[in-house]
C-alpha cells in the first residue's frame, strides 16, 4: 500500500502550510483523515525505519498533558505501520499498543510539487481521540526526513507541552439530509463513505460532495492569553446574530460566530480572538435547475418549513428567528432555503 495525492485530497480548496510542505485534512462521522504532503523530503528512500512520523491528540482539549487521557501515535520500527501511546505526563509514554489508526507512504509528485518526494496518508478512529462530527481536535505532529535530514515539529516541544497545539474544527454531519432523508432505505451505504484513498479503497469527487466533507484547520502559534482565552467546553448559548450568521457564546465569555465561509473567534470584550482560520473546504452541493410544482413543491414546502422550526426550538427566540429570515434572499428558490435552514442548525449544534 502506498500514499498518493489523488482526487480524495485534490478537491481541498485550501491546507495548513508547514515549513516543509502541507497538511490536508478531513473527516466524516466515524475517521479523522491527515495527508502530509512533505515536499521538502526529496530523498528516494523507502520510509520504513527511516523517514517516520509522530503525532500527539489532547484528547480532553485542555491545553495540559493528562496522565493515561492524552494519546501519541508513533511507527513502530522498520514498518509502516501506527501504534497507540497513552501519556504518563510530559515526554513520558507507554510503550506501542494496537489501535485503529492506519497509515500508508508514498513517493511521488503532488499538486504541491512536481518533483517527487515523502507523503503520508492516515485515517485516525475519532473514537480513540475522544472527537466527533461537528466538534474540534487539538494536535501536533512530529515529521523526519532521513534524506535530506530534518526534523518538523508543529508546534515546537509537541511531546511536553500542548499549549499551543493545531486546531481542526472538523466537519458536523449533513444535517439537511438527516431531517429530510429519515427513511433508512434512503440512507447512502456503508461502503459510499469516503475512506482514506491508499489503504482502503478509492472515492470520487461525487461521493465527497454527498457528503459534504469539509474541515477547518486554525494553527495554534498565538495560544490562549489570559486577556483572551479561546473557545473551550460546551456552548452555553447558541444564536442567531444580525446578519443572519450563528454564533456560539461560551462559558469563559469568548465566542465564535460562522461568517461567509469559515468561523471567526471572539474575545470576551468583543475583539476578534489573535488567530487565523482557514475557511471551508465544502463543494456546495449543485442545486436543481428547475423549480418544483405540484406535490413536489407542497412536500419540499413542508419540509422546509420543519426546518426553520428546528432552528425556532434551537434558538428559542422569536427575533433570532427573524433575522435569520431576514437574511433569505428574495429570490432564493425552496432548495436553497432548504440548503441555507439545513446548513444553519449545522452550524448551530457544531458543538
Amino acid at each position: 500500500m502506498s500514499a498518493r495525492f489523488d482526487g480524495f485530497w485534490s478537491a481541498q480548496r485550501n491546507a495548513l502550510r508547514l515549513d516543509r510542505g502541507w497538511l490536508y485534512a478531513r473527516n466524516d462521522a466515524d475517521w479523522l483523515y491527515l495527508f502530509v504532503d512533505l515536499t521538502a523530503d526529496t530523498g528516494p528512500d523507502r520510509g520504513s525505519g527511516r523517514d517516520y512520523l509522530s503525532l500527539v491528540f489532547d484528547v480532553d482539549g485542555n491545553g495540559r498533558i493528562t496522565q493515561d487521557r492524552d494519546i501519541a501515535y508513533g511507527m513502530y520500527r522498520d514498518s509502516i505501520r501506527l501504534g497507540l501511546q497513552r501519556f504518563h505526563g510530559p515526554g513520558r509514554f507507554t510503550g506501542l499498543q494496537p489501535t485503529r489508526a492506519k497509515l500508508a507512504a508514498g513517493f511521488g509528485p503532488s499538486a504541491a510539487s512536481q518533483r517527487p518526494h515523502r507523503v503520508w496518508e492516515l485515517a485516525i478512529p475519532l473514537a480513540e481521540i475522544g472527537a466527533k462530527a461537528g466538534g474540534g481536535v487539538r494536535l501536533g505532529l512530529r515529521l523526519h526526513s532521513a534524506d535530506p535530514q530534518f526534523t518538523e515539529e508543529r508546534p515546537p516541544g509537541l511531546h511536553s507541552d500542548f499549549a499551543n497545539l493545531l486546531r481542526i474544527q472538523l466537519a458536523g454531519p449533513p444535517m439537511i439530509m438527516s431531517v429530510i432523508t429519515a427513511r433508512p432505505d434512503l440512507a447512502m451505504p456503508q461502503s459510499q463513505r469516503p475512506r482514506i484513498g491508499a489503504i482502503v479503497g478509492r472515492v470520487d469527487s461525487s461521493v465527497l460532495r454527498r457528503l459534504q466533507p469539509r474541515v477547518v484547520l486554525v494553527p495554534g502559534d498565538a495560544g490562549p492569553s489570559p486577556d483572551c482565552p479561546l473557545p473551550e467546553g460546551e456552548p452555553v448559548d447558541r444564536r442567531i446574530a444580525e446578519g443572519g450568521f450563528v454564533e456560539l457564546v461560551y462559558a469563559n465569555r469568548s465566542s465564535k460566530r460562522r461568517g461567509q465561509g469559515g468561523w471567526t473567534v471572539y474575545c470576551p470584550d468583543g475583539s476578534e480572538a489573535p488567530i487565523r482560520a482557514l475557511f471551508s473546504t465544502q463543494i456546495p452541493p449543485t442545486l436543481p435547475p428547475t423549480l418544483p410544482d405540484g406535490a413536489t413543491a407542497e412536500w419540499l414546502d413542508y419540509h422546509g418549513n420543519r426546518l426553520l422550526g428546528i432552528i425556532t426550538g434551537l434558538v428559542g427566540d422569536p427575533d433570532m428567528v427573524q433575522r435569520y429570515l431576514d437574511s433569505e434572499g428574495e429570490d432564493w428558490s425552496i432548495y436553497r432555503r432548504i440548503q441555507g435552514r439545513g446548513d444553519t442548525i449545522n452550524y448551530l449544534v457544531a458543538e
